[in-house]
């Protein structure tokens, strides 16, 4: 019998792209150790070690449509332990990606190893160019809940949901999408028992009613997904840019998006925040006439709630001020209609040139009230002291910053480019772990595939 456990395991492992991890004994459940938030009986056993590891390895092949950790989304756990869902492109390497799954795996502190990753659905043939990020997950901390939102190659947003940390998941469909739009950028947050989705009917293939909508929907507890939610056009605006975006909930379970709108195909972009539920979405920062049009330029923004459920935002903007890329605002009311001044993160300078970053970035607040903003690296530098990627930018009062790589005491960096779809959280107060993707098989220190930093 054991044999033929093993057996079983092996196939779905091969079917899902990555190396067999064998059946392991999670021992004796008990209550966990997570002050009262539920957790299934979990156990939190081991932290993942420190420094860079590789949480779910590429597969070993030269395909380019063997692809693992496309649209990666990494969320701290109870435990501060990583989870990850992704997409997993053709697992079967047969050149037809009618087969993309998207996964999900976590850190066992009890095995001391990330899961043999579970497939989620089967969602085929979907847009994954960038600066899309077709995957999201959520955690509702008040009732150990799990959501993952994707969109499938039949134009659905979906949502799988786990009450159990993961062991067994359902699916839901949030929205049919009658109008067969182009969709990107599926969103999922939750607290409270509130579940919010939102996503982007948009591409340069959308045309007709709704197209470039920034769309939101919500459920309590175990009802049905209410009416969509448009975010409204900021005045002076005429679309949402295709890039990244965000929603988020506070801890009172009241959801917020982060978005970039254009005017005149990206000659002025604003960034701009909106309350669902509300009628009109407040600028945040406006590029000022700056082009942001290009591919390397495109702008990007991340939201996260400080304890008092005011909302802070993080983005990608350029802008008149020379060498400024990425930036923080903090908004000075809860319904994040009036905002602080924007604030550039400084930027190393490899030799005579500036690094720079692009597209993505994440922001995370810890207990303390500290910051952190991940964001990915975008050239090859000159080995410099907090050169190379990826990007942590810290401060402790959202003023003063410091940016640097994360292996500050290695002579060189790890990693020349690195970072895609960064995400950034804290384990411990001014502790940062981040997760991203890094499609690289030949570094000899990373392997490459979806990658966790962890602050020792």
């Amino acid at each position: 019998m054991n044999r033929n456990l093993l057996l079983l395991t092996c196939l779905l492992a091969a079917a899902c792209g990555h190396k067999v991890v064998p059946p392991y004994d999670a021992g004796t459940p008990d209550g966990g150790d997570d002050s009262g938030t539920p957790d299934a009986g979990r156990t939190k056993g081991e932290d993942p070690p420190t420094g860079f590891s590789t949480a779910i390895e590429l597969p070993d092949s030269t395909a380019a449509t063997l692809r693992v950790g496309v649209s990666a989304s990494v969320l701290l756990d109870q435990f501060a332990q990583p989870m990850i869902a992704c997409i997993n492109t053709d697992p079967n390497g047969d050149g037809n990606p009618g087969d993309t799954q998207v996964i999900f795996t976590r850190w066992n502190g009890v095995t001391k190893k990330y899961e043999t990753p579970v497939n989620l659905a089967t969602i085929g043939d979907v847009d994954l160019s960038e600066p899309s990020q077709q995957v999201s997950l959520a955690r509702d901390e008040t009732n150990g809940m799990l959501y993952v939102a994707f969109v499938t190659a039949d134009k659905q947003v979906r949502v799988a949901y786990s009450s159990d940390e993961g062991a067994t998941w359902s699916l839901e469909t949030v929205s049919n999408n009658p109008n067969n739009h182009v969709l990107w950028n599926p969103q999922v947050a939750a607290h409270g028992g509130s579940v919010h989705v939102a996503w982007q009917e948009a591409g340069a293939r959308c045309s007709g009613a709704g197209c470039n909508d920034v769309v939101c929907r919500m459920k309590t507890g175990s009802g049905a997904y209410g009416p969509n939610m448009i975010f409204p056009i900021p005045t002076g605006y005429d679309g949402a840019v295709l890039a990244p975006f965000q929603v988020a909930a506070d801890k009172a379970g009241n959801p917020g998006v982060v978005a970039a709108f254009e005017q005149s195909a990206g000659m002025d972009v604003g960034i701009a925040f909106w309350r669902p539920g509300t009628s009109t979405a407040t600028v945040i920062a406006s590029s000022m006439g700056t082009d942001n049009s290009t591919a390397t330029t495109k702008p990007s923004a991340s939201l996260a709630f400080d304890s008092n459920a005011v909302p802070r935002v993080a983005y990608h903007l350029l802008t008149p001020t020379a060498n400024a890329q990425l930036w923080y605002a903090a908004a000075t009311t809860v319904d994040g209609t009036t905002w602080s001044t924007p604030v550039a993160m400084p930027r190393n300078s490899a030799g005579t040139t500036y690094e720079g970053t692009r597209w993505y970035q994440s922001l995370a607040i810890d207990s303390t009230g500290k910051l952190a903003i991940g964001a990915n690296h975008a050239s090859s530098p000159i080995p410099q002291p907090c050169t190379g990627g990826p990007k942590i930018a810290r401060s402790s009062d959202g003023t003063s910053w410091t940016v640097c790589r994360p292996d500050t005491t290695t002579t060189t960096s790890t990693f020349g480019f690195a970072g895609e779809w960064v995400r950034a959280g804290f384990h411990a107060p001014g502790k940062v772990t981040l997760g991203f993707t890094y499609e690289n098989r030949s570094n000899p220190l990373v392997k490459g595939g979806v990658v966790i930093w962890r602050d020792p």
